[in-house]
């Protein structure tokens, strides 16, 4: 019973968290991330390097600053939160396995081998 009351107010307090951050106080957003930086990290971390993970971490904070006054719900900071990390991760793989196509009439024809 005990686990369930600590998590019910976390949720609470990261309930307020997003609210007061929506409302622009600075030390919100601070608290937001020193609460939530370490678990966001380890999921990062989990999926990537650390010099990759650290450009993803610094990626989300931001797309988190952005969009906080946005979030619909407060009572789902986490998921939002986690949501935001993964699509930032799915976003950098986009970018590193992009592949550029080439329009064929562009093609310098002298640099084709002959068949």
């Amino acid at each position: 019973m005990a686990d369930d009351d600590l998590a019910h107010r976390r949720a609470l307090e990261d309930e307020w968290i997003a609210v007061r951050c929506q409302l622009g106080e600075r030390a919100a957003f601070d608290e937001l991330i020193q609460r939530w930086h370490g678990p966001i990290w380890q999921y990062v971390r989990h999926l990537s390097d650390d010099d990759a993970a650290q450009d993803i971490a610094q990626d989300i904070w931001l797309r988190v600053l952005r969009g906080i006054g946005r979030l619909r719900d407060p009572a789902k900071l986490r998921a939002w939160l986690f949501g935001i990390a993964h699509r930032t991760w799915i976003d950098t793989l986009r970018g590193k396995y992009a592949v550029v196509v080439a329009d064929i009439d562009e093609v310098d024809q002298h640099e084709l081998p002959d068949p």
